[in-house]
């Protein structure tokens, strides 16, 4: 069996390369999957992969907007 390792707040911005503030802005705006009863751990496979790809990170959600105008 393979065990995941967690990373702590500060140990997760070390390993990517990012200063603590820096990486708190970071993973809220890209909502990064976080670990643990205090959400305050990050599994290095997640990490790994935002690197590769941060786009996958973004939220999904949109909000469009339409016209109120209407065709006559």
């Amino acid at each position: 069996m393979v065990f995941s390792s967690f990373l702590t707040t500060a140990e997760a911005a070390a390993y990517l390369g990012y200063g603590l503030r820096a990486f708190r802005d970071l993973y809220k705006r890209y909502s990064l999957p976080t670990y643990g009863p205090r959400r305050n751990r990050f599994r290095k496979e997640d990490l790994d992969l935002f690197m590769a790809a941060p786009v996958t990170f973004m939220e999904k959600s949109v909000t469009l907007r339409r016209s109120r105008k209407s065709i006559v």
